[in-house]
């Protein structure tokens, strides 16, 4: 799923403690690979109640 498109990231539906593969191409690469695992990895909802 190309992650530009946030409809096709939400429609991939998942959810806590699912596995997902993160692939990325091109320059800044690494970077936002870097910045989609600390987001997947993240508990909003903890974040969230503070």
């Amino acid at each position: 799923m190309n992650a530009a498109s946030i409809l096709g990231v939400i429609a991939l539906a998942v959810e806590h403690g699912d596995y997902v593969t993160l692939t990325a191409e091109g320059d800044g690469a690494e970077d936002v690979l870097d910045t989609l695992t600390e987001l997947l990895t993240t508990d909003h909802d903890q974040d969230a109640a503070g």
